[in-house]
C-alpha cells in the first residue's frame, strides 16, 4: 500500500494515474468481513475488516445504514482497511464499505447484514462495563411514551444523571454512564418520565475500574473557595504529550480526582482534543494512522468519538483533498487546532494550504502557509472553505517572520524543506449573528469573517489587535495581546488568552494574561474590561472561558519547568484575583470547565 504522503503528493501534484496508461491489472473488486457473528448486544465494539483485489492504491470509505437513519458515513476515504464500530440502538444495520483504486480511478463497494439485539431481557434493566473502565453501558426496557434518564451516585454521594433520552416504543434505550471514579461502586438506576409524572426503576450496582492509561500528575495549587463558579464542576483537560507514552484527554472533578478519560484504540497514535461538542461527544485530532509511515505526518486524521472512545464519524486529509480538488480549491497539508461543532450539525475545522510566491515573503521564490477554513457537513463532507491568501494581505509577514519545517511547527510541507508560518489560525468562534471569528497567532489578530451561515462572501469584517481597525481603550501602556488563543464570547463580551508572546520580547519578561475585551463594533472601539497577569508566560497554546458566575479560566498550557512539560489552569475572579487552580505534569491545549460530561455550551 502506498503511504499517506504518497497519496497526498498524488492529490497535490494532480499526477493522477489513469487506467489507460497503467498495466493491466484485474478487475477492482472488495470484500467485507465482521469479526463477530451478527447478533451481538448493542455497545458490542465489532470490526469490520475490508479486502481488496485489483487495486494498488486504495483508500476505504466505510458507511453505515440504518432504517431510521439512513446511510451514514463513519469513516470516509482513507487507506485503513478496517473499521471498529457498535451502535447502542438495537436493530438491524448495514455496513457498507467503497474502496477507491486512486491509481486506477476505479471503485468497488460490499457491505454485511448485521443486528444489534437487546442487552435487556423482559422489563429488567441491565448495567453492563465497556472498554473503558471509568464507563457504564446501562440499557432501560421499552418505554412507551415520554423519555428516561440514568441517576447514579457513589454511597451517599451527590446524585448525578444522563440528560434524558426519548422512548422508542419496543426497544430498550441505552446510555453510556460516565463521570465515575475509579475503584468505586456506584448505585444506577433509571427515571421514567413522561406527561403524568416520573417513577423509578430497580437500582443495578457498578463497580467501576482501575485507570488503565498514563495520566500526568494532577495537583492542586488553590482550593474552590466562597467564590468558586463551582456549576461547572467537571475539569475536561485535553493534554497531550510530544513523546511516548501517550497523553490523552480527562477529566477532574474541582478536587482533582479522575472521573474520566480517553481509553484510545489499540495501536491509535497519540491524539489531541480539540473540542467538545454540544451532544456529548469528543473532537480529536490524530496522526495518519497508515503503518507505512508510522503515524508520524501530523494532523492527518479528525475523529468524532462518544464518552466511551467509540468512533463516531471521521475523515481525514486525503478524503478532504478528493473533494477540494474535486471543487476546483487549493488541497490542504493538515489539518489542525480547532473543530467546532455549528448549530445545523455541520462542523468547523482548521487546515493549512501552501504556496509559492516570489518577492513577496522575502528575496526569490519563498514557500508561505496560510490557513484555509473548512466547513464540514453531518457526513464530514466539504460545504464551504475560506482561505487566508484569497482575503488577507500576504505581504504582511507573521510578526516575528516565524518559519516552520515538515511536521515541526506546522504540518507536512510538499514544495520546499521551510516555509514561512504565516498565519497559524488556532481557534474558531461561530457567531449569533451568523460570522465567524478566527484567533490568527502569527498575525496577532482575530478577525471577523462574513461567513454567512454557510453562504457567506468570506470577506473580512474587521481585525482586532496591534494595526487592525479597533481603537484600544484601556490603563495598560501595552494593551494588545498577541500570539494568543482561544477566542471565546459569551454574549457581552470577548474572552481570550494572551500568551503575550510580541509584548514580552519588546518588553525583555512578562507573564501571560486572561483578557477580556468589550467591543463597540461601529465606532471601532476595543475596551479592556479585565487584563489579568497569570502569573508565568506560555509561548504557546491556552485557553479562555467565562463562567456561570461571571468568574474566567484561563490555562497556561506550556511552561516546561526543568525542561519537563507543565502546564496550569487559573479560575480567576472578575477583578483580576486568582481563585481555584490547578498544575498538570503535561502540555495542555485547553481546559474546558462542564456542567458535566454530557453538556457543553459553546
Amino acid at each position: 500500500m502506498e503511504s499517506l504522503i504518497g497519496f497526498r503528493r498524488l492529490l497535490l501534484t494532480g499526477l493522477w494515474i489513469c487506467a489507460g496508461f497503467s498495466p493491466a491489472r484485474a478487475a477492482l473488486s472488495v470484500t467485507l468481513s465482521p469479526s463477530a457473528a451478527s447478533g451481538q448486544p448493542v455497545g458490542t465494539v465489532v470490526t469490520f475488516s475490508a479486502t481488496a483485489k485489483g487495486a494498488t492504491a486504495p483508500l476505504y470509505r466505510f458507511l453505515s445504514f440504518s432504517p431510521a437513519s439512513g446511510f451514514q458515513i463513519v469513516r470516509d476515504f482513507s487507506p485503513v482497511s478496517f473499521l471498529q464500530w457498535t451502535a447502542l440502538q438495537e436493530g438491524p444495520y448495514a455496513i457498507q464499505v467503497k474502496v477507491l483504486d486512486l491509481n486506477g480511478l476505479s471503485t468497488a463497494t460490499a457491505s454485511v447484514q448485521f443486528t444489534f439485539n437487546s442487552r435487556v431481557k423482559s422489563s429488567t434493566p441491565v448495567v453492563a462495563a465497556t472498554p473503558n473502565p471509568l464507563v457504564a453501558l446501562y440499557s432501560a426496557p421499552p418505554c412507551t411514551a415520554g423519555g428516561v434518564r440514568v441517576l447514579y451516585r457513589r454511597a451517599a454521594g451527590p446524585i448525578f444523571s444522563t440528560p434524558i433520552k426519548p422512548c422508542v416504543p419496543g426497544a430498550s434505550v441505552n446510555f453510556y454512564v460516565a463521570g465515575m471514579y475509579a475503584n468505586s461502586v456506584y448505585t444506577l438506576q433509571q427515571q421514567n418520565i413522561s406527561a403524568t409524572g416520573t417513577s423509578l426503576g430497580s437500582p443495578l450496582s457498578f463497580h467501576t475500574g482501575a485507570i488503565a492509561s498514563p495520566l500526568p500528575v494532577i495537583t492542586p495549587v488553590a482550593p474552590a473557595g466562597a467564590r468558586t463558579s463551582t456549576a461547572e464542576g467537571v475539569m475536561m483537560v485535553s493534554a497531550f504529550a510530544i513523546q511516548s507514552p501517550f497523553v490523552g484527554p480527562f477529566a477532574t472533578d474541582l478536587t482533582g480526582n479522575v472521573i474520566w478519560y480517553y481509553q484510545r484504540l489499540t495501536a491509535e497514535p497519540n491524539s489531541v482534543l480539540l473540542r467538545p461538542t454540544p451532544a456529548g461527544t469528543l473532537m480529536l485530532l490524530l496522526p495518519s494512522v497508515t503503518p507505512s509511515d508510522g503515524g508520524t505526518v501530523v494532523g492527518q486524521v479528525l475523529r468524532e468519538v462518544d464518552l466511551a472512545s467509540n468512533i463516531v464519524r471521521e475523515t481525514n486529509v486525503a478524503a478532504i483533498n478528493l473533494q477540494l480538488k474535486a471543487l476546483g480549491k487549493d488541497t490542504v497539508n493538515w489539518l489542525s487546532h480547532d473543530a467546532v461543532r455549528l448549530p445545523n450539525g455541520h462542523t468547523l475545522t482548521f487546515g493549512s494550504v501552501e504556496r509559492l510566491y516570489t518577492n513577496v515573503q522575502g528575496p526569490g521564490t519563498v514557500d508561505v502557509v496560510g490557513d484555509m477554513i473548512l466547513d464540514l457537513d453531518q457526513n464530514f463532507q466539504v460545504a464551504w472553505t475560506w482561505e487566508a491568501f484569497d482575503h488577507l494581505d500576504v505581504t504582511r509577514r507573521a510578526t516575528f517572520n516565524e518559519t516552520c519545517q515538515s511536521n515541526i511547527g506546522c504540518g507536512p510541507l510538499y514544495l520546499a524543506p521551510t516555509a514561512n508560518d504565516w498565519t497559524h489560525g488556532n481557534s474558531l468562534r461561530y457567531m449569533p449573528d451568523g460570522s465567524l471569528l478566527v484567533s490568527i497567532r502569527n498575525q496577532d489578530w482575530v478577525v471577523k469573517i462574513d461567513y454567512g451561515n454557510g453562504s457567506g462572501s468570506g470577506n473580512v469584517l474587521w481585525r482586532l489587535g496591534a494595526g487592525g481597525d479597533f481603537t484600544p481603550v484601556s490603563n495598560d501602556s501595552q494593551p494588545w495581546f498577541s500570539h494568543q488563543h482561544d477566542i471565546e464570547f459569551d454574549g457581552t463580551n470577548f474572552e481570550l488568552y494572551d500568551n503575550g508572546n510580541t509584548r514580552v520580547v519588546q518588553s525583555g519578561g512578562g507573564n501571560s494574561r486572561g483578557q477580556v475585551w468589550s467591543l463597540d463594533q461601529t465606532a471601532l472601539k476595543a475596551t479592556n474590561v479585565l487584563n489579568a497577569d497569570l502569573g508565568a508566560f506560555s509561548p504557546a497554546v491556552g485557553s479562555a472561558q467565562r463562567l456561570s458566575n461571571g468568574n474566567y479560566q484561563f490555562v497556561n498550557g506550556d511552561l516546561a519547568q526543568n525542561s519537563a512539560p507543565f502546564a496550569q489552569a487559573v479560575e480567576v475572579l472578575p477583578n483580576g484575583a486568582h481563585d481555584l487552580s490547578f498544575s498538570y505534569s503535561a502540555f495542555v491545549y485547553r481546559v474546558f470547565r462542564l456542567f458535566n460530561l454530557y453538556t457543553y455550551s459553546f
